[in-house]
């Protein structure tokens, strides 16, 4: 329980920071730049301020791609568990919103959410009096709708969100998922795309003229 308790925070503490930094720079937009700039050389100050512009294109790309995701992993289960498991339309609501956010986390979200969006579903699927329901039958489904959706969006929706919004491979973006969370757990996850976007632009800005910079970025140029 301990685990979990943790794991759920590392969740919450996630999200809200992400949403709490991202209100005031949507509510100011050029309050990212003026910080910034107060900091860098005058002669720097046009390509800084370009760069921050690329910056807040992709990320602006990524995010509502990525909020599009949420919905459409939501939907995909909303759809499969209210017309092949029967748990009625409000139940699949809640277990496909539920889903739908655990989602953001790469890897690891689909999984957790599978978990508890099974255990949900058989939670309210019997303790309703669903004695003519086959126990293990129902779990099967259930488990076949998460898993149908999951691989929708493995091979549909990641790779038009992650691959074309920030402009990177899915391989750049496997590694940098895979490093951020053996070295920052699950909070380094959910910052790990959109902190590898900055370094991107960053480097195709300012370090372009270095060989392994150019060769990472040549399909951009």
């Amino acid at each position: 329980m301990e685990h979990v308790a943790s794991f759920l925070v590392s969740i919450g503490v996630g999200l809200f920071s992400v949403v709490f930094i991202s209100f005031f720079f949507i509510k100011d937009s050029s309050l990212f730049g003026r910080i910034v700039s107060a900091f860098v050389p005058d002669d720097m100050e046009s390509r800084v301020i370009e760069a921050i512009s690329d910056i807040e294109y992709l990320l602006s790309r990524y995010f509502t791609g990525l909020l599009i995701e949420v919905l459409g992993v939501a939907l995909l289960n909303l759809l499969g568990l209210w017309s092949l498991t029967g748990i009625g339309f409000s139940s699949a609501v809640g277990i496909a919103f539920i889903t739908g956010m655990l989602n953001v986390i790469p890897y690891v979200g689909p999984l957790v959410g599978g978990v508890i969006g099974t255990i949900l579903a058989v939670i309210l699927k019997f303790s309703a009096g669903a004695a003519s329901t086959s126990f293990w039958g129902f779990i099967l489904v259930t488990v076949l709708v998460f898993v149908v959706t999951q691989l929708i969006d493995n091979f549909l929706y990641q790779p038009l969100i992650y691959s074309a919004s920030i402009k990177a491979s899915p391989l750049e973006i496997f590694i940098v998922l895979l490093v951020a969370g053996n070295s920052a757990g699950i909070l380094g996850m959910l910052v790990a795309i959109p902190a590898y976007t900055v370094v991107r632009v960053v480097a195709s800005r300012f370090f372009i003229r270095y060989k392994p910079v150019r060769r990472l970025l040549q399909k951009e140029q």
